[in-house]
């Protein structure tokens, strides 16, 4: 009976802290019900947003399936209630939940939900099956999951939690060599989100660690195959849409990584020759006084100011509190320190696997992502939420 207590009370933390993560996520973006029709949810729904929003359809299509097999009398009881107690527009007064589709919003609305909590419970298994210790695998994965929204940066789509669920059923299957489950759930995980098409290739080196090199290259050759087709079927179907497949940002992110590659510079120049902290610390300083002075030109009485609101654009408010947004400084520097003090823990096949997904995901982002958008390393996810546990375990065992 205590057992199953126990696991009953895991069972409840996991979902109290996804149900907090979720809320998070929906109170700084919701739908985006209210935002350009470019990618709205009425748009969404409708199937008029611009390509490529228009192609991540699995939850839109699933949600108008479920209402169109209801029986008319039953839509309109649900709608009635509904009208009666719209808990999501009460409690979030920035949705705008047409009358059209109340139904499918509630369902997707905890179909997101139900993504972040089952995700979280298979990150879980993922990271007791690599690190071998339950409490630092259960810990790691409610870790990213509550930092879920900090990753949501700059922007927030309701497909971004189904795309969750989607890599880590994948790296399950791939951890286990479960191929055939992989090419299966394949078609799914590519109508939901396009970026599944590229994240197969990541999950090689942990299909190989099971399999033959020809089974595994098979498997993710099939993926692939599949997941190219579902794409072209969908880009087809919407090839009247605007917008266009991709968006390009190579100029936006080639000045935007400039300062991210400078203060690795810094680091590396420290590491090297052993330059004065306080050296160090003026080299770091130097590009943010010479971004200040430029943003308050041509008119020098207001730098401070300028520095003031410089600093205000880099934060925003997850879970209702001001913190860092976009690709934050802390973040950054956060980030880099959980890879440096992790990296050299990872087993072979998981290294592999991070390069493999770094090699994946960094010309997505030069060419067609913000790299100030964390939400577009997702691929990179996996990896992450290992480092996580890895450090958690780390800390554990020196009684930090």
């Amino acid at each position: 009976m205590s057992k199953l207590i126990n696991n009953l009370l895991i069972l409840f933390i996991i979902f109290a802290v996804s149900a907090a993560s979720f809320e998070g996520f929906f109170a700084k973006w919701t739908f985006r019900d209210t935002d350009k029709p470019i990618y709205s949810f009425e748009s969404m729904y409708n199937g008029t947003a611009e390509r490529p929003f228009v192609y991540r359809q699995l939850l839109i299509k699933t949600a108008k399936g479920i209402v169109n097999i209801m029986p008319d009398n039953l839509q309109v009881s649900i709608k009635d209630k509904l009208h009666q107690d719209n808990f999501i527009e009460d409690t979030f007064r920035q949705t705008d939940i047409k009358d059209d589709f109340i139904i499918e919003y509630y369902l997707i609305y905890f179909a997101c939900f139900m993504c972040i909590f089952l995700s979280t419970l298979i990150w879980r298994q993922v990271l007791f099956d690599v690190i071998g210790s339950l409490t630092a695998g259960t810990l790691g994965a409610l870790t990213f999951t509550l930092l879920f929204p900090y990753l949501e940066t700059n922007g927030g789509y309701y497909y971004d939690c189904p795309e969750l669920l989607m890599f880590a059923l994948a790296t399950f299957f791939a951890q286990h060599g479960y191929w055939l489950a992989l090419i299966l759930m394949t078609p799914l995980a590519e109508f939901s989100k396009e970026s599944f098409l590229f994240f197969t290739v990541t999950l090689y080196p942990l299909l190989r660690a099971k399999l033959s090199v020809k089974k595994s290259a098979l498997t993710i050759g099939t993926s692939i195959l599949i997941a190219g087709l579902v794409y072209l079927w969908t880009a087809a179907h919407y090839a009247n849409n605007g917008g266009g497949r991709v968006y390009f940002y190579l100029l936006e992110n080639a000045l935007g990584l400039l300062p991210v590659f400078y203060f690795i510079a810094i680091y590396f120049l420290y590491k090297k020759f052993q330059i004065n902290k306080l050296y160090i610390c003026a080299l770091a300083v130097i590009p943010v006084i010479v971004k200040m002075y430029l943003a308050a030109q041509p008119f020098m009485q207001s730098f401070a100011m300028q520095f003031l609101l410089g600093v205000y654009d880099s934060f925003g408010h997850t879970y209702g509190v001001l913190s860092g947004e976009y690709a934050f400084f802390l973040h950054i520097i956060f980030i880099f320190w959980l890879i440096k003090n992790t990296w050299n823990d990872l087993n072979h096949v998981w290294k592999l696997q991070a390069k493999f997904a770094l090699a994946v995901n960094l010309p997505l982002i030069i060419f067609f992502g913000l790299a100030c958008e964390l939400r577009n390393w997702s691929i990179l996810y996996p990896a992450f939420i290992v480092m996580i546990s890895i450090y958690i375990k780390k800390l554990l065992q020196n009684n930090y």
